[in-house]
């Protein structure tokens, strides 16, 4: 599809045509890939990706798939010695993985209450003990708020990138060096210690811009606030 220096041309610029043809002759190779599912290792963990079955859902990922291969940065990334195939089929394995690592950061961001109480205890009855103010217990507006930032939160960790949840889960997070996130990313020191100042940044504009960071004071939002603080965020 892309030997010719013409094809690869029309590639980079983006010629809907082209990207079109290309679309047809790869779209079953991405289906066999997505059906099938891989291996993969994430944090020193074996993870299996069982395959999609579900014909919407498997449709859904192969569009996402195609749509971050068409991307600007991608077109312009390919090296065209190269074959276009085992490229196209890294893109859909990485955003396969990007995938996981996100719902296993956003599991450790969030818990329901239901899973923290104890017999008989409904879930204002956890909310206030866990904040510790019992008269806050059953706050209507304490628990529109957590629940506002609870969504802010998930919409922000949606748009990271791969590079930026990794350094969110494996450095902020966990307990990775930034050394460790260098050698891993293949970037330097200063580049990953400069992602994580910009990454802070963003997480406070972000918090700015829906309106919830001037409530940051209130009764503690349990896995949430621990982890904007973590992030150094707040503190």
């Amino acid at each position: 599809m892309l030997e010719s220096e013409e094809n690869i041309e029309a590639f980079r610029r983006g010629d809907r045509d082209l990207l079109g043809d290309v679309y047809r002759h790869y779209v079953s190779d991405v289906e066999r890939m997505l059906r099938g599912g891989f291996t993969f290792t994430s944090q020193g963990e074996t993870v299996r990706f069982r395959g999609i079955t579900q014909p919407f859902r498997l449709q859904e990922v192969i569009q996402e798939s195609f749509i971050h291969t068409f991307r600007d940065k991608a077109r312009q990334a390919y090296d065209p010695a190269r074959e276009f195939r085992p490229y196209l089929l890294t893109i859909v394995r990485n955003l396969v993985i990007d995938r996981y690592r996100r719902r296993k950061l956003e599991s450790q961001l969030f818990v329901h209450l239901g899973d923290m109480a104890y017999a008989d205890e409904d879930e204002r009855e956890v909310l206030g003990r866990l904040s510790g103010n019992e008269a806050q217990q059953g706050d209507p507006e304490e628990s529109a708020w957590q629940s506002q930032l609870g969504v802010v939160l998930g919409e922000f960790l949606a748009a990271l990138d791969d590079v930026d949840s990794r350094i969110l889960e494996e450095h902020l997070l966990g307990s990775q060096t930034q050394q460790g996130m260098a050698d891993e990313l293949g970037m330097s020191r200063n580049d990953v210690r400069k992602r994580i100042r910009e990454l802070r940044a963003r997480l406070l504009r972000h918090l700015k811009s829906e309106g919830v960071i001037g409530n940051l004071e209130v009764a503690d939002v349990m896995r949430a606030v621990t982890t904007l603080i973590a992030l150094g965020v707040v503190g």
